[in-house]
């Protein structure tokens, strides 16, 4: 008796956590499903406004669930990209699915089917297979059939859990061991942890979907592109090997930031004010995410940390614009050909990425990111199972 009594002291702060970060989407949802409105942006923003303080004041509720509690931080960088659907666009006249008729939600009313089509768009981050898909991505060249998708998506998902947990071991563990200039060498399993843990959940997603026919093989596009060791340049990293999920948010707002400064389109200064504006945004929301969460350092320096790092590729992709028009022999003293252009254009990318991660390294490892898995999300279970009373 005492054992359930403890137990429900323990759940109730969890699902007084939780609850607004469930309620949140669903409202977000309900709010792209009526018909549109004079006052439903403003509407809208009071909403997101609302919850999102709501959410971010409840999270030292769940300070005893501190993955659940970053996980459901990230999630709102999602939730900015819905926001920036509404404030700069009018959904159902600028949102269709490829294959269905222009404009299709303005005919339709509330109801399920107008449900159906928001829920759908809200879930198409990069717009696969609706009119707004971005470019770069790769598309499936083999598919192998439903079934057979799904498994090897859940064999996917358990090789990427075991290489996220490898990767944020080896940060842990040498993160304390290595100083100075050797602490660098710990960047990549910065990346290879991001990666591996993006991948893990999107196979995941994409197994369940496809195995319940919520979705098609055709439409579970490659979440990263391929041959990371040839790209020559940071734009081509940050434009076509790394995912896009957030590529429209960060459109939509440097738009809005042009519009409001009147930079005209198609110019050098316009396609800079477009790359300063999706990285202090994203370093902000990882910042922030990242922040919350209790750690080993101090938040005000994983805050820094972050928004340098996602400032520093601004910075780099900036250089690139100034110089890349600029052949690579008018730079130097010698005769060059393309392949050594492209070996000093890599050289430069990862050295870059390896200068800009070196200065977020503490920000990473010391709120505990590196834990993040989905194994480790149970051992606030395991702690009160029976297994432990036993042991």
């Amino acid at each position: 008796m005492l054992r359930n009594i403890q137990a429900m002291s323990e759940i109730k702060p969890l699902l007084t956590g939780i609850l607004p970060h469930l309620a949140a989407p669903t409202s977000f949802l309900l709010l792209f499903t009526l018909p549109p409105f004079g006052l439903r942006r403003l509407a809208y923003l009071a909403v997101f406004t609302t919850f999102f303080s709501l959410c971010f004041l409840q999270f030292t509720v769940l300070s005893a669930w501190p993955q659940l509690q970053l996980a459901l931080s990230v999630t709102w960088m999602y939730y900015l990209g819905w926001l920036t659907k509404m404030l700069f666009h009018r959904p159902e006249h600028d949102f269709w699915r490829i294959g269905r008729p222009a404009h299709e939600a303005e005919k339709m009313s509330f109801g399920l089917k107008k449900l159906s089509w928001a829920f759908a768009l809200l879930s198409a981050p990069r717009g696969v297979g609706w009119n707004y898909q971005i470019a770069n991505l790769r598309p499936r060249t083999k598919l192998v059939g439903r079934w057979w998708f799904a498994a090897r998506q859940t064999v996917r998902v358990i090789i990427l859990s075991i290489v996220s947990l490898f990767s944020g071991a080896i940060l842990m563990r040498w993160h304390r061991e290595l100083n100075g200039f050797w602490k660098a060498t710990l960047v990549p399993m910065i990346g290879i942890k991001c990666w591996s843990d993006a991948e893990t959940q999107y196979a995941l997603c994409n197994a369940i979907l496809v195995a319940i026919g919520l979705a098609e093989e055709k439409d579970c596009f490659p979440l990263f592109g391929n041959n990371l060791t040839r790209l020559d340049s940071l734009q081509e990293f940050w434009g076509q090997f790394w995912h896009q999920n957030f590529r429209t948010l960060f459109q939509d707002c440097g738009h809005a930031v042009c519009r409001l400064l009147r930079i005209r389109r198609h110019t050098q200064l316009y396609w800079t004010a477009q790359v300063w504006t999706a990285f202090l945004i994203s370093g902000a929301v990882h910042a922030l995410a990242m922040s919350i969460e209790p750690g080993m350092s101090s938040t005000y320096t994983r805050f820094r940390a972050l928004v340098v790092f996602f400032l520093l590729q601004a910075v780099g992709l900036t250089l690139e614009g100034l110089f890349l028009d600029t052949p690579v022999k008018d730079l130097t003293l010698y005769e060059v050909g393309l392949e050594d252009e492209m070996l000093m254009g890599r050289i430069w990318t990862f050295g870059w990425l390896l200068f800009s991660g070196y200065w977020s390294l503490e920000s990473w490892v010391g709120a505990n990111w590196s834990l993040l898995s989905i194994f480790v999300l149970l051992t606030p279970a395991l702690k009160r199972s029976g297994l432990q009373a036993r042991s």
